[in-house]
Formats: C-alpha cells, sequence, structure tokens
C-alpha cells in the first residue's frame, strides 16, 4: 500500500468512534480515576463502618437480620424440631446448616456474631484479592480503584449488614472454580477445588450456575468431590430429622422451592431483577422451578460451546446468569461484581479500538454505577424506584450481551484458569 493511502487509512481508524474512545481513556485515565477514587473511598468506609457496626453491635431486630434467622434455623433443626413447616424464614437446604453449624452453632448469639463478622473480613478480603487477580489490573492506580470496587458497593455492604451468606458462598465457589481450571491439572488440586466448591454450595440460589464451569469435560472430579460432599452431609443433617429423608426433602422443595407457600411469594415482594419477580408480575409463580431449569441448561449449553474461552468471560455470563436465574433481593447483587471484573479484564487485554475492547469498557462503568448507587433507590416510591430497577435489569442484560459478543468473537487460544495470575 503506498505511504499516502496507509497514513490515510490510519487516520480514518483513529478517528473512529472506538478509536477515540480509547484515545481519550489512554490519556486521561490517571486524572478520572484519580478523581474517582477518594470518593470510592470514602463510601466504602462510610457503608463498612455503618454495616459491620449493624452486624456486630446494634441491637435492633434488622441488625443481623438474615443472621438471627439463620441462627435460630439452626438451633431449631439441630434441636429435632420439624423447620420446614414451623419456622417460615427456613429457605435453605438441609446441608446448608450442617456447613453452618461450625459458625452459628453457639448457644451464644453475640459471640455468633463476632465469629460472623471475623469470616466477613476473610471472605470479603479474599473475594476483593481474587478480583483484583482476574482484573488484569497493571498500574498501581488501576489496583487501588479495582480493589475498592467490592469495598464501596451496595451490595457487599448489605450482605455484611444483614449477615447474608452471599459473600462467603461467592468467595468459595470462585476459588474451587479456578482451582478446578487451574492447568496442568492434579488430582491433590481437583479434591480440595472440590471441597471449596462443596463450601460455596452454603446458598445454591448464587452459587448452583457457577458449578456447570465443573461439570464440563476433564474438570469432572472436583464436581464429583462436591456432590459425594453434599450428599454426606445432607445425610449427617437429615439425621437430627429423624433419618426422615424424603420427608425433610419434600418439605424444603415444598416451602422454598417450589414457590407454592404464602410465604415464598411475599418474600418474593422483596426481590427484583429475576426471573421468578418477572413471572409473578404476570401471575404465572407456578413455572418458576421449570424456568429456572431451562436457564440452567441454555446457560450448560453455552458454556459447553465456548469451554475454550478465557475463564473470566465465562464467569462474567454465569454471575448475570445467576443474578436473574432465581429469586435474588440486593445483597446479591454482588454478582455483578465478577461481570464487571470480566468487562474490565476484556477491555484491558483487548486489542486498542476494538469494538469489543470499547463496548466492555463502557459497559463495565455501567456496571460499576449500578451497584455503587445509593440503596435507597431501590425503595424509592414511583416511578423513581421502578425507574431504578429498570435501568439496572437493563444494563446487566447489556453486560451479558457484550460479554457473549466478545465470546463469540474471540476464536484464538485463551489462558486458562489460574495462568490469568501471573499476567502482570
Amino acid at each position: 500500500m503506498p505511504l499516502t493511502a496507509r497514513n490515510t487509512l490510519e487516520r480514518s481508524e483513529r478517528a473512529s468512534a472506538p478509536g477515540l474512545v480509547t484515545c481519550l481513556w489512554t490519556q486521561y485515565r490517571a486524572y478520572l480515576l484519580g478523581l474517582v477514587i477518594p470518593i470510592m473511598a470514602a463510601v466504602a468506609c462510610h457503608r463498612m463502618v455503618n454495616n459491620f457496626s449493624r452486624l456486630l453491635v446494634e441491637d435492633r431486630f434488622v441488625a443481623a437480620i438474615d443472621l438471627r434467622f439463620r441462627y435460630k434455623e439452626l438451633h431449631h433443626w439441630f434441636a429435632g424440631r420439624t423447620l420446614y413447616h414451623e419456622v417460615s424464614t427456613a429457605v435453605y437446604p438441609p446441608a446448608s446448616y450442617a456447613m453452618l453449624w461450625p459458625f452459628l452453632g453457639c448457644s451464644s448469639f453475640t459471640v455468633v456474631r463476632w465469629i460472623w463478622g471475623g469470616t466477613s473480613v476473610a471472605a470479603l478480603a479474599w473475594l476483593v484479592h481474587l478480583l483484583l487477580r482476574g482484573s488484569n489490573a497493571q498500574t498501581p492506580v488501576e489496583r487501588v480503584f479495582v480493589a475498592l470496587l467490592p469495598l464501596s458497593t451496595y451490595p457487599a455492604a448489605a450482605a455484611i449488614g444483614h449477615g447474608q451468606l452471599s459473600m462467603h458462598a461467592l468467595a468459595c465457589m470462585m476459588t474451587g472454580v479456578v482451582l478446578a481450571w487451574r492447568a496442568p491439572p492434579s488430582r491433590g488440586r481437583a479434591v480440595l477445588a472440590g471441597a471449596v466448591i462443596l463450601g460455596g454450595l452454603v446458598k445454591p440460589s448464587v452459587t448452583v450456575p457457577f458449578f456447570l464451569l465443573v461439570l464440563l469435560p476433564t474438570r469432572r472430579l472436583p464436581a464429583l468431590v462436591a456432590i459425594v460432599g453434599y450428599a454426606v452431609l445432607t445425610v449427617v443433617s437429615v439425621s437430627f430429622q429423624g433419618f426422615d429423608l424424603p420427608g425433610v426433602l419434600a418439605g424444603w422443595v415444598g416451602h422454598a422451592v417450589s414457590g407454592t407457600s404464602a410465604t415464598s411469594v411475599a418474600a418474593r415482594q422483596g426481590g427484583y431483577a429475576n426471573l421468578h419477580n418477572w413471572l409473578a408480575s404476570v401471575r404465572l409463580e407456578r413455572w418458576n422451578p421449570l424456568a429456572s431449569l431451562l436457564v440452567l441448561i441454555a446457560l450448560g449449553f453455552w458454556l459447553y460451546r465456548h469451554r475454550d474461552q478465557d475463564l473470566w468471560t465465562l464467569l462474567g455470563v454465569v454471575s448475570i446468569a445467576a443474578r436473574f436465574w432465581t429469586y435474588h433481593r440486593h445483597y446479591d447483587d454482588m454478582l455483578i461484581l465478577v461481570a464487571a471484573i470480566a468487562l474490565f479484564r476484556n477491555a484491558r487485554r483487548g486489542p486498542p479500538g476494538s469494538a469489543c475492547g470499547v463496548l466492555s469498557g463502557v459497559f463495565f462503568v455501567a456496571g460499576g454505577m449500578s451497584i455503587l448507587a445509593p440503596t435507597r433507590l431501590l425503595t424509592a416510591p414511583p416511578p423513581v424506584g421502578t425507574l431504578f430497577v429498570s435501568g439496572l435489569a437493563v444494563v446487566w442484560i447489556c453486560m451479558l450481551a457484550v460479554l457473549l459478543y466478545c465470546a463469540h468473537i474471540d476464536r484464538k487460544p485463551k489462558l486458562q484458569g489460574w495462568a490469568f495470575w501471573r499476567e502482570s
């Protein structure tokens, strides 16, 4: 190509919209991040202090409310009393109570709160570590920004203040999946991955979609370990209910999964931006189990077709599917963090000015802003609350579309598993 023609082509490429966005970001990102980081740090301090106070010391019933529910349910269960027909908040499967017993089994709820506070610090710190490693952030400013992102979001703060399981389950499941995908494969590592994944299944509504990633070929040993362990924990837990396994499982399914109980229907009214709420809005609640199953089947098929793609792209797709596939409330929006980090990673590693890179960057910003917003907007009266929740759903669907697009056009071999830990 003649030199003049080549120069003209290069100028036209630089003048294109993706090239312009990339150029502006490259030139001003340090300045923009320098403005944003102090704000995020202030928000993180405010939210963490307030919600750790709620978890550890406040006497109001709404403080550590979900931890109170799990504490009551666990002691009810191990006292041999029927749970699912007597305690309206009991929606967790039997194995979850066996997993929670080492942390909630103490007779003093005050001690339980402090034990759970310690585990929450550890889970949050490890989740920050995982996301930071997966982000492919290279400069110190980018690393600080990514590290502050989980700390400053409303779902992380809400999970701590409520005493929720979301953060613990997500940290365990992601660790197990990354271990299972680490190359070269190792039997010892696979067993460890299965054990960690088992811990992640303490809250199945958040982590079951991630489990599909270890059902893929060559990664089935961790899945087998987790399945066998889950079965053993279920039997051990049910032994405190008179070994009535069919009756206990039927009670759990009828109360928590089928959604036919008045409690389940009422509880879903507090959720938003998920398949069950959308079905309830058109009076089709009876289709909840089938709809969730179809989402899992479709997700499993897509994962199988794209099993050679970058692990974090797969994690991002799974995280948004997990946010939509069943009932969730605001503390489960931590799932969007995984998708946001996957988009950040795509924006960093893609060719400069590529459509995938620019779209990933744009919707990383949109997704990050969606979970940094004030929590009060979720409960604001119409039309503000309705518009905000609808906006969240639209942003998250767009994030999913970008991840699917990037996976579709990216045909090159990718670093799998923990290989991304060595990227700089």
